[in-house]
């Protein structure tokens, strides 16, 4: 049987982006039904879009006894990894907010989700569990995160370094072991996306642990880092781990008797909150409040040829071009909506 006029034999791409081949001989009459080997059209554009999505850091646990200190607050989750998807696709993007710091001597609340849904995905970057303080009785669940928070010192307080959970994070650290003096210690840090939070030592509070570092955007940026635990007077803080984890708080010195916040994890990071701080002397003033959690992100990455629409109720800046590549990202900073990708 012969040809029809205006067939093509043979492989080429077809459609603007298209990532599928369809092969073989063909009319040009009958290109709509040629479907590529995932079945859909071979005409249809489809895009490959780079994401990265970081939850909500923990806040830090406040301080409100001469016996106690709070532990720092773990960092968010922190996903990164690639989605298909074809030109008219609508995207739900959330960004994750930072939980509130403890006061007095409550514990920190957790960070809440970094999100990206679709037809076809459902990306979740689950916030930070909070920090531990004296204020025990809440839940376990409500302190757990994507990164476990440190634990405050309290001697009566004998609970494990919370872990982290699905895969995101690390735990928070341990606590100095209390054979002596158990009241006169620091707390632990807060989990970190690249390692745990670092255990109270006995004469410091432990850092937060590290987090991770990401080249979507074509520099390295580190995010997700783990809240520092509060350190009693005479003591050194826990620092804040590199990706926006905050610093712990440091008491005054005995003889100046006081308290300290703890310092915020830093915006659009996902870093834990750092643990609040008091004196271990009966003439400390008063209260002191654990740091907030660093919000977090979501980050895309595309090709220079695709666009998008939408947006209401999210946060977002410029098309950035990626020097060297045919690629640009966008930065989403705050709020939830809707986008539709055009190619």
């Amino acid at each position: 049987m012969g040809r029809r006029n205006g067939s093509i034999i043979g492989k080429r791409n077809v459609g603007a982006g298209a990532t599928s081949n369809a092969s073989g001989v063909w009319g040009l009459n009958d290109t709509q039904r040629v479907s590529a080997p995932d079945n859909s059209s071979a005409l249809e554009s489809k895009v490959q879009i780079r994401y990265l999505l970081v939850g909500g850091g923990g806040g830090g646990a406040g301080s409100d006894t001469t016996a106690v200190r709070g532990g720092g607050g773990g960092a968010g989750g922190m996903k990164e990894g690639t989605f298909t998807c074809y030109s008219g696709t609508q995207l739900y993007i959330q960004v994750g907010n930072g939980g509130s710091g403890g006061s007095d001597f409550w514990p920190g609340s957790t960070g809440t989700m970094s999100r990206i849904s679709s037809p076809n995905d459902n990306i979740k970057a689950f916030g930070g569990g909070g920090g531990k303080g004296y204020n025990n009785w809440t839940s376990d669940s409500a302190r757990w995160g994507a990164s476990g928070g440190g634990l405050d010192n309290y001697a009566g307080n004998h609970f494990s370094a919370v872990p982290g959970y699905v895969n995101q994070g690390n735990p928070g650290g341990q606590l100095y072991p209390y054979s002596t003096n158990p009241d006169g210690r620091s707390a632990s840090g807060g989990g970190g996306a690249g390692d745990k939070g670092e255990d109270a030592g006995s004469s410091s509070g432990g850092d937060g642990g590290a987090g991770k570092q990401s080249y979507i955007t074509g520099t390295g940026v580190h995010y997700a880092g783990g809240g520092g635990g509060g350190a009693r007077d005479g003591h050194s803080r826990g620092y804040g781990g590199v990706g926006g984890g905050g610093n712990g708080g440091v008491a005054p010195a005995s003889t100046s008797p006081g308290v300290q916040n703890g310092s915020d994890g830093q915006a659009n990071s996902g870093g834990g909150g750092g643990g609040a701080a008091t004196g271990s002397n009966s003439q400390h003033p008063g209260p002191a409040g654990g740091g907030d959690g660093g919000s977090g992100i979501v980050i895309l990455r595309y090709p220079n040829s695709v666009v998008w629409s939408g947006g209401t109720g999210l946060t977002y800046g410029s098309h950035t071009p990626i020097p060297g590549t045919d690629e640009r990202y966008i930065q989403f900073t705050d709020g939830n909506g809707y986008i539709t990708i055009t190619t």
